[in-house]
């Protein structure tokens, strides 16, 4: 008897020493826990396991993100290899940033995606367990009632466990949190050490969106209904980065817009009606059709509603009139230059025909491109026509398309006049 109680508690021992060894698949985690359960094992080894679990997903998010500020060392552009191998990781020569010229990604972006698949891969399997652990169902013996299982922990075992969850996603949505602090705006009483600058990290929203996103949707479906309460800062997370990255891709453009015409070569484009234009309002039109193209990608199916998807639409519509506004600042710039901005649009001028040898040959190539004042004029009107005939209505049609509303405010006719 002595020597069958030996091997038993032998075997206890060695299921539970494979229990604390992590990560072991959902389907042998509960096989374990009913086999060290039906050996009359004191304790509460499935307790124990979800205890288990937790702390070692706290781990993994703690030391990804020692890992990647580590190797932020590297330096701006340092291609640093992921430590945790994720199947949907996105191969570093596919990072494609929008505007990023084939720079390679930042350390805090690859750091963004590490993070999101940790939490996407190993949180479902906490929460499934943990919802089988709470309800009794974990402890269901072959031909019983189901409705009636052989034990059902604690109540106050419920409030540990939605603890344990709201911890680890806590943590998730602060370490996503600070890799963004001061982007947009200074936040003196926020610490980080990532220190991201604003005009490096914005080409790469849009994939920190996609990232996260994928995590908040892969969450949503592995975990169920029942999990919308429990990732509810996943979700913030997501409509923060949204609205972020909708505020700096936009504001980005207008400043792009805004400074058109000091690029302006003058090289004329003929339109149907026989009137002559400039390349302006052409690049204008590429710049916003871009921008909206890349908005509806930025926020997708849109996962936040009410107070919420009002402000942010509210964000858009300014934004979009702000590029409208610098658009015609621009076009303004070129009818009315000062003769600083002279002195500018000649300089520019370089980039596009080439050197020259002496400030005598900048002036002579800028008297040959550069139409008379009234030349100029009718011009600049010209290209105020085509925008407002041609341009506009183009891109209402992919905004609204795009499931924008209020555009009907944004397009007084006086800003054309």
């Amino acid at each position: 008897l002595e020597e069958v109680e030996s091997k038993v508690e032998k075997f206890r021992n060695q299921l539970r020493s494979r229990l604390s060894i992590l990560p072991i698949p959902l389907k042998d985690m509960r096989r374990y826990i009913k086999y060290v359960i039906g050996l009359d094992s004191p304790g509460d080894v499935a307790w124990d396991c979800l205890m288990n679990q937790h702390k070692w997903l706290l781990g993994l998010l703690d030391n990804c993100r020692t890992d990647h500020l580590g190797k932020k060392t590297h330096g701006p552009g340092a291609l640093a290899v992921p430590v945790y191998h994720s199947p949907r990781r996105e191969s570093l020569d596919n990072y494609g940033g929008w505007g990023s010229k084939g720079h390679a990604p930042l350390q805090g972006v690859i750091f963004v995606e590490e993070l999101s698949d940790i939490l996407a891969e190993s949180l479902p399997d906490l929460w499934k367990l943990g919802n089988e652990y709470v309800s009794g169902s974990l402890f269901h013996k072959e031909n019983m009632d189901p409705e009636k299982p052989s034990f059902v922990p604690a109540d106050e075992r419920k409030l540990e466990f939605q603890a344990m969850v709201s911890e680890i996603t806590g943590r998730y949505s602060g370490f996503i949190e600070e890799v963004f602090v001061g982007v947009y705006k200074r936040e003196p009483e926020k610490k980080t050490q990532w220190n991201c600058r604003r005009e490096e990290i914005t080409p790469w929203l849009p994939k920190c969106v996609k990232f996260v996103r994928r995590c908040y949707s892969t969450l949503k479906t592995q975990c169920g209904k029942s999990s919308v309460e429990a990732l509810k800062s996943v979700q913030l997370s997501l409509e923060d980065l949204q609205f972020l990255s909708t505020r700096c891709l936009m504001e980005n453009a207008v400043e792009e817009i805004r400074n058109l015409y000091q690029n302006e070569d003058w090289s004329k484009e003929t339109i149907s009606n026989g009137c002559v234009i400039t390349i302006l309002p052409i690049t204008f039109e590429t710049i916003a059709i871009d921008i909206l193209h890349l908005l509806k990608d930025v926020i997708g199916e849109a996962t936040f509603g009410g107070e919420k998807g009002d402000q942010i639409q509210k964000e858009i519509n300014d934004l979009f009139y702000k590029m409208l506004q610098a658009v015609i600042e621009s076009l303004e710039h070129l009818g009315f230059p000062s003769d600083e901005e002279l002195d500018k649009i000649s300089v520019s001028s370089r980039h596009h025909y080439g050197s020259f040898d002496s400030k005598e040959d900048v002036h002579s190539m800028t008297s040959i491109n550069s139409p008379a004042r009234d030349e100029r004029f009718l011009i600049v009107l010209s290209c105020c026509s085509y925008l407002r005939d041609s341009v506009l209505p183009k891109i209402v049609s992919n905004y609204q398309s795009n499931g924008h509303a209020g555009l009907e405010n944004l397009l007084p006719v006086s800003i054309l006049v």
